[in-house]
């Protein structure tokens, strides 16, 4: 073989890179498509979260709607003129001007009623004369200091 001012010599390569710029755009959408996700999800589940609040809040007022209903029917049931008619009648004694009006009277409706007199009236207590005879403020007295002045 001839060497002929050959001078082998060694071939030397670029230095290597961490990442060439295909490896980072990769990483990066990765990262990114990570980040969505996440995103994606958290916002699906507050979705179905509100979803179901909206569901019960949809039954609230049709409830509500359904009770509105109700009282409505019976408030206008409740001016009609029959039921007005019924409650003065009733609770207030009103008549018609045609109506014949009959009047109940008990056997002793025409006595005056009979009240007790002053001196029926028994004061509380064992219901002796000198007790009945006593002003209120004396048995007061009495009651509160514990003296029993029977002989005044």
């Amino acid at each position: 073989m001839n060497h002929t001012g050959s001078i082998m010599t060694r071939r030397t390569s670029p230095p290597k890179q961490l990442l060439t710029l295909r490896q980072a755009a990769i990483f990066i959408g990765i990262v990114a498509l990570a980040i969505f996700a996440f995103m994606y999800g958290r916002n699906a589940l507050r979705y179905r979260e509100l979803q179901k609040e909206l569901a019960k809040m949809d039954a609230n007022i049709a409830a509500v709607e359904e009770e509105k209903k109700d009282i409505d029917r019976e408030f206008d049931e409740s001016i009609s003129p029959a039921v007005v008619e019924d409650f003065v009648r009733k609770a207030l004694n009103w008549v018609r001007p045609d109506d014949e009006v009959i009047v109940m009277v008990g056997p002793d409706a025409s006595a005056p009623p009979q009240e007790e007199s002053p001196s029926e009236l028994k004061n509380p207590g064992n219901g002796t004369d000198d007790e009945n005879s006593k002003a209120n403020w004396q048995l007061w007295l009495e009651l509160l200091t514990g003296e029993n002045s029977a002989g005044e």
